[in-house]
């Protein structure tokens, strides 16, 4: 069956203006804890994606 939810993130998907602020978006991926679309919601920092108001804005 096709789906319109986007691919699960990876650090290649995250940029930033400089190198420097690309490494800080990498670092930060791999704290939060991002296990795919279905990452469970727990205490502390999860990404949320995609977002709990649907896929398409």
């Amino acid at each position: 069956m096709p789906t319109f939810a986007p691919a699960n993130l990876t650090e290649k998907d995250l940029w930033g203006a400089t190198p420097f602020d690309q490494l800080w978006c990498r670092v930060q991926f791999r704290r939060f804890g991002y296990q795919g679309q279905y990452t469970p919601p727990e205490l502390g920092t999860r990404i949320v994606y995609p977002v709990f108001d649907g896929v398409m804005d």
